[in-house]
């Protein structure tokens, strides 16, 4: 899957996506590779993705973790 018409929209607005600091992360209960490039770069799929000390998982779960 290509996003170009994300990235085109964020450069139209002066933003640029990192695709040093960005991630894909598929939400299925299987996994399921889906490659996402990011001009011209595929970004890294991970099964789990903390953000805001909320644990995401690719299955749908989230729970919040207290520490790290």
């Amino acid at each position: 899957m290509y996003w170009g018409g994300l990235q085109a929209k964020c450069e139209a607005a002066g933003m640029r996506i990192s695709t040093s600091k960005s991630k894909a992360m598929v939400l299925d209960r299987k996994r399921v590779a889906c490659p996402l490039r990011v001009g011209g770069e595929v970004l890294p799929q991970v099964e789990e993705f903390k953000y805001l000390g909320v644990l995401f998982t690719s299955e749908g779960k989230m729970e919040r973790r207290k520490g790290k």
